[in-house]
């Protein structure tokens, strides 16, 4: 590591014993919340010596999210030194999904989120107290989603040369205690009303289960928009910052976000103009709108005819 990373909360009353937690997960979809809780969240376990159990994760929502987002969220993890992992949908990307399912996500019917965010990071957390707790081959395999092959041998690595390096530690700790799991996730009380009803700290008892304990942690919940840019423009990760706020976007979400304005769905449509299309095929094979107030097809007839762009204004989410 370079220069210490600042470890003092910018807002945000309760910060928890990250020395506590075998691993501290940092959901991060490389906008900017994210971008600003990876950075004090690693200032944070840096501070108390445990930078190296951080592990950054990305939904990867595939072709209906900004180019190039999972390669930023990546290259973020990379200027804190802290693991990055990856996860999606195995039955296929949102726009698969919607098709499938044959109506666009609602507000009151989230699947965007349960299933490609949610569920992932479930998979990722089962992963991770299976690592720590050690767990047999079947384990790893029920884990991990995939059997051992022959470029993917971690019935070797995992299961043969692991265990020798962890026995030095399990003869230091021995411990029959659940692994204990902090899930950092980058929702603000000033994105929307249900958002400021949420609870900054709190048991996850969905996620946790007799192997593993699981504790919701929101660090940013009470900061401002300004506050994270200020702590975005002061960090590591200034130069990494989606080029999608340049073009006027307020938010790093699908590129065609069901909870939109029309002028963020235009301005997204002028530059996404062939996943644009895509939508609106998928919109017109299974003849549901793509918004009771507005289809996507309008926003493609809007894009054609030039439409000047307007000011976006922020969404509540």
């Amino acid at each position: 590591m370079s220069e210490p990373l600042e470890a003092v909360a910018v807002e945000g009353p309760y910060v928890p014993s990250l020395e506590s937690y075998d691993w501290i997960v940092v959901s991060t979809s490389a906008g900017k919340d994210s971008q600003a809780m990876l950075d004090y969240v690693c200032g944070l376990a840096e501070a108390a010596g445990v930078l190296d159990r951080v592990v950054a994760v990305h939904c990867d929502l595939g072709r209906v999210e900004w180019k190039g987002t999972r390669e930023l969220a990546e290259a973020q993890a990379a200027r804190y030194g802290v693991r990055f992992v990856a996860v999606w949908r195995q039955q296929g990307d949102l726009l698969q999904h919607i098709e499938q399912m044959g109506f666009f996500p609602r507000p009151t019917t989230r699947y965007c989120t349960s299933d490609h965010k949610r569920d992932q990071i479930s998979r990722v957390l089962t992963t991770l107290a299976t690592e720590a707790r050690g767990g047999d081959l079947l384990e790893q395999v029920e884990a991990r989603g995939m059997w051992p092959s022959p470029r993917q041998r971690y019935c070797t690595s995992d299961q043969k040369r692991g265990p020798g390096l962890r026995l030095f530690t399990a003869l230091t700790k021995v411990s029959g205690r659940p692994v204990r799991i902090l899930s950092c996730r980058g929702m603000r009380a000033q994105e929307s009303p249900a958002r400021a009803k949420l609870v900054a700290f709190q048991r996850d008892e969905r996620a946790s289960n007799g192997r593993r304990a699981v504790d919701a942690w929101l660090p940013i919940h009470d900061w401002s928009v300004d506050a994270v840019w200020a702590r975005i423009r002061s960090g590591r990760t200034a130069d990494l910052v989606h080029e999608a706020y340049g073009l006027g976007m307020p938010r790093l979400s699908c590129v065609f976000c069901i909870f939109a304005p029309k002028a963020a769905l235009v301005l997204a449509g002028k530059h996404n103009r062939e996943l644009l299309d895509e939508y609106v095929r998928v919109e017109e094979k299974i003849g549901h709108r793509f918004r009771l107030d507005v289809s996507l097809g309008e926003v493609r007839d809007a894009v054609r005819a030039g439409s000047p762009a307007e000011a976006v204004a922020d969404w509540s989410m």
